[in-house]
């Protein structure tokens, strides 16, 4: 037994442990790999290769499927099997400067261990895959199937975005997702302006920063571990990627703002509306989620920021807000709505996986449904701001159409910060337009009650 206590901390052991977390149990990548990396002691280059071999495969998870075809039936094969060999093709068909022999004996080493009667069948696999080279996509003819496997994507979704969008701009969108997402920080304008910190990060990390194109408070990092840093354990920012950094702006808060965040966590978007306000002149945003881990979170950021005096937290469902806050109104509302989330498919490849197309329906249901719950709940001429993090027009455009329809005193208004420099009330943001998160805002404004 002691002898597997070593391979069971390997770092291709855990990236079974870890892909098993996401593929089959359909957990969220980022969530997964955080935990592990925590848990492990794993040196800064197996920190790496296990980010990688847990992405990696991830994303190639149908094309996988598709390459291995020649030497096993996808269907009539085990998981843990498939995903061993997966693990291990990825390392020799993908990835450079691993050695084939350390990949394939690791796989038997895991084989031996998950699955012991299969040790067999593994290695010839693996063998008859690096003799003969994998299935290529190259030889697929039909454009659309040809985009679906060699993104990893399910056929339905390239229908859909070729439906909305068009074949071109469903193979930027794709082209773009294989760049790694990169590290956003949004300042904390309360403790620093950007450019201060920008040039103490600068100093302590040279040649690895930059001034965010579209964010006026955001900063681009192209490595490290930027949580560990003093700068963040003091508030001085937090991790926000730049495409939700416009949320707040466009809200146009002042100082003395009651305003409500219906769907809070984890706190960015609260947080970024509380350095507008001041507590003095009763400027306050009340921040509603179900989940108490979120709950957490929220509260954890705001105490990291230094802005527990002008956020309010609620473990509440807020379709229940009459009964929660019945009399109050609110100068501004921020609907960041639950969404299928596929503008997140850098950051969470598995999300192609974990939905069907009719998901987008069901999740513009709800979507709508916190629309009217809040709208009663703001004041005359106040701002409520729609937002999501897809690319999809039922959850986006189409809901805001449908909610001005059956609320004829709201209005759309023209957005104050928009990256693309045009003077319109709803901006799309596409995952290949500025290397972000795909990400959806609209303004509207109550006129009547």
């Amino acid at each position: 037994m002691s002898q597997l206590q070593p391979l069971k901390h390997s770092v291709r052991y855990v990236s079974f442990l870890a892909l098993k977390e996401i593929l089959q149990k359909h957990q969220f990548s980022n969530t997964v790999i955080n935990y592990y990396l925590n848990r492990e002691s794993f040196s800064i280059v197996d920190r790496k290769l296990f980010t990688n071999l847990v992405y990696g495969v991830t994303f190639n998870d149908l094309r996988l499927n598709y390459e291995l075809t020649p030497f096993l039936k996808i269907k009539n094969t085990d998981f843990n099997v498939l995903l061993i060999i997966k693990i291990a093709i990825f390392q020799m068909f993908y990835l450079e400067k691993i050695p084939d022999y350390a990949a394939i004996n690791e796989a038997i080493k895991i084989t031996k261990i998950e699955v012991p009667k299969a040790s067999k069948f593994v290695t010839a696999v693996l063998h008859q895959a690096r003799r003969k080279g994998l299935l290529a996509v190259s030889q697929i003819v039909d454009p659309k199937k040809k985009l679906a496997i060699t993104y990893s994507c399910p056929n339905w979704l390239i229908d859909k975005l070729n439906q909305q969008l068009g074949l071109q701009k469903t193979k930027k969108i794709l082209e773009s997702l294989i760049e790694k997402p990169r590290l956003s920080l949004r300042v904390n304008t309360t403790k620093i302006s950007r450019q201060d910190l920008f040039e103490q990060l600068s100093q302590k990390f040279p040649d690895n920063f930059s001034l965010s194109r579209i964010s006026p408070v955001g900063i681009i990092a192209r490595r490290g571990e930027l949580m560990k840093t003093s700068e963040f354990k003091s508030g001085f920012y937090t991790i926000q990627d730049e495409s939700s950094q416009l949320v707040a702006p466009n809200l146009e808060i002042k100082p003395n703002d009651i305003v409500l965040d219906a769907c809070a966590a984890p706190g960015g978007k609260t947080t970024h509306i509380a350095q507008y306000l001041d507590a003095k002149a009763g400027g306050v945003v009340h921040a509603f989620d179900l989940s108490s881990n979120k709950v957490s979170l929220i509260k954890e950021n705001v105490q990291r920021l230094g802005l527990q005096n002008l956020v309010k937290v609620h473990q509440k469902n807020i379709l229940d807000l009459n009964q929660i806050l019945p009399r109050t109104k609110f100068d501004k509302i921020l609907v960041d709505a639950p969404c299928t989330g596929f503008g997140l498919l850098r950051r969470k490849p598995e999300v192609k996986y974990n939905h069907q197309r009719s998901d987008i329906i069901k999740t513009k249901r709800l979507q709508l449904s916190i629309l009217k719950a809040v709208a009663p709940f703001l004041k005359v001429g106040g701002l409520m701001l729609y937002s999501t993090c897809t690319i999809f027009g039922e959850e986006t455009q189409e809901v805001v159409v449908e909610f001005l329809k059956q609320h004829s005193n709201f209005t759309l208004i023209n957005l104050s910060l928009n990256p693309k420099k045009i003077k319109k009330p709803m901006l799309q943001i596409y995952p290949d337009d500025y290397l972000t998160d795909g990400f959806f805002i609209s303004l509207l404004q109550k006129e009547e009650a």
